[in-house]
């Protein structure tokens, strides 16, 4: 059973190194580690296997998990080189969301100004069956607390195709009005038995120009010179 978002708002916190990559298990409402106070500060956040975890390592220039692993807690993770932290979070359930989305709106409402998320990244699989838009949705209604928290929302189609994205940034635009952008993202390249490319990794370029594009411009100019282009 996934473990809900109110879960994560008692407890300790974990901090782990290694190099210049750091991860921070969350269990205190709205408590980061004092370097990601410092960072511009993202919330990964949508439903359990829209990629969460693969988005964050691939931003952070670590090796992409194989398979879809579920993170039982909020984790912070940032690289030393780089002006972003990136708050992994629990999956945004289908049974519990409503649930989870009012839970993240009290964390806002009490949250200090050096912790809160200057940005959010709301996730969703692009060959996902639907998106949970509409009163009580899943998805609209995060991007609609954050939003009155003064929090922007990029959304993002993760593992996408480009015979399928168009159709489904559509409905994620129409489902969840408040987004400042989608980005269609691929950050592992789809490929046959024989090792060709049938679709080659993109898209995180264009993620960055969308999280730069959304942030206060204090964050945005320390994004444009510190967060350096992928290629892709």
């Amino acid at each position: 059973m996934p473990i809900p978002l109110l879960a994560w708002l008692a407890g300790a916190g974990l901090v782990a190194a290694a190099g210049g990559a750091w991860a921070w298990l969350v269990r205190r409402g709205g408590e980061v580690p004092e370097a990601c106070r410092d960072r511009v500060r993202v919330w990964v956040a949508g439903p359990t296997g829209a990629g969460k975890t693969s988005l964050v390592a691939a931003v952070l220039g670590r090796s992409v998990p194989e398979g879809t692993p579920a993170t039982p807690a909020l984790s912070w993770h940032w690289e030393a080189a780089l002006p972003l932290a990136l708050a992994d979070t629990v999956g945004l359930e289908l049974a519990t969301g409503a649930e989870q989305v009012r839970a993240v709106a009290r964390l806002l409402r009490r949250m200090p100004d050096g912790a809160r998320p200057h940005a959010a990244w709301i996730c969703l699989r692009a060959d996902a069956h639907r998106v949970s838009g509409g009163e009580g949705g899943r998805e609209s209604g995060l991007a609609e607390a954050l939003r009155a928290a003064g929090v922007p929302c990029v959304g993002v189609l993760t593992q996408a195709e480009p015979e399928t994205e168009q159709a489904m940034a559509d409905a994620l635009r129409r489902a969840v009005p408040d987004l400042a952008a989608v980005v269609p993202v691929c950050v592992r390249p789809r490929t046959t038995a024989d090792g060709t490319v049938l679709v080659p990794r993109h898209g995180l370029d264009r993620l960055r120009r969308a999280t730069i594009g959304a942030v206060a411009p204090e964050a945005a100019a320390r994004l444009e010179r510190d967060w350096p282009p992928y290629g892709w």
